[in-house]
């Protein structure tokens, strides 16, 4: 499974602990509509963990892409399952993110 994080962190710390299944793109929180498509569709990533919507054309384009493959997207600002807040950081947030991708994946 590999697991795209689309906003910052502190330096890129985060997805660096996390090995080589998660591939770090910071900027995509901020990109246009068709770079946010461009990246999805180089990295072809199974999960998506965001904290911001991301398009819907760049999302229809990569699930097309996948031809029928499985794709998830995690967004990472929602409250947990349970309905209680975060801690409200970057890394428990994505921690939590990922934990969830690899629940939901197997």
């Amino acid at each position: 499974m590999l697991i795209l994080l689309s906003f910052p962190s502190p330096e890129g710390e985060l997805a660096a602990a996390h090995g080589a299944n998660v591939v770090y793109r910071p900027g995509l929180a901020e990109a246009d509509p068709d770079t946010v498509a461009r990246e999805l569709l180089a990295v072809a990533p199974d999960v998506v963990v965001t904290l911001t919507p991301l398009p819907d054309t760049a999302l229809a384009a990569w699930r097309a892409a996948r031809g029928g493959a499985r794709t998830l997207v995690i967004d990472a600002s929602c409250p947990d399952a349970s309905g209680t807040a975060s801690s409200g950081t970057e890394s428990s947030r994505t921690d939590d993110a990922l934990r969830l991708a690899e629940r939901f994946w197997i």
